[in-house]
């Protein structure tokens, strides 16, 4: 699929889940982290706290030279798509549709109860538009009981009581 993507689509951004690719390491690398709590750590440090593409690829090397994981099939794997799943290589780019893994996962949830594979695409559209509108309706109703409702007191302190006026 990324070839294709990258010849139909010549300037956009591929990127994959980092959840699903983290739990395909876990499953490959599971064993070997938590035998090497210092590996492990360092593995974490490194795709979890760069702040720079130049960062994790210096604490990457650094982290297979030290722990001897240079010919590791799977960390050569991770390395040869991190610019697909690590955010040093995609954070200055703006996604606002995307989501997190349970957010979207919740919303296969919804549309497997609305949707049949075997609808057509009209069909699908129609199913579609009334999840769109039962969704709509809800934010409607909190909008409207957030207006209305104003917010429970803790103390009667003065600020307490300032700062309610404004954020509700």
């Amino acid at each position: 699929m990324k070839s294709t993507i990258d010849e139909v689509f010549l300037n956009i951004i591929h990127r994959n889940c980092r959840w699903h690719i983290m739990k395909k390491a876990q499953e490959k690398l599971g064993k070997l982290m938590a035998d090497d709590k210092p590996l492990n750590r360092a593995f974490k440090d490194c795709v979890g706290n760069s702040l720079t593409e130049e960062e994790f690829e210096n604490k990457w090397w650094t982290m297979m030279d030290e722990y001897g994981q240079i010919e590791n099939e799977h960390f050569q794997w991770l390395w040869e798509n991190r610019k697909c799943w690590d955010p040093v290589y995609y954070m200055k780019h703006f996604f606002p549709f995307l989501q997190t893994t349970a957010r979207s996962e919740g919303f296969n949830d919804v549309l497997k109860k609305y949707v049949n594979p075997d609808n057509s695409l009209i069909e699908f559209a129609t199913q579609y538009t009334a999840i769109q509108e039962k969704g709509m309706v809800v934010v409607a109703k909190e909008q409207v009981d957030t207006i209305y409702k104003e917010a429970d007191m803790y103390s009667l302190n003065p600020i307490e009581l300032q700062m309610r006026g404004i954020y509700t």
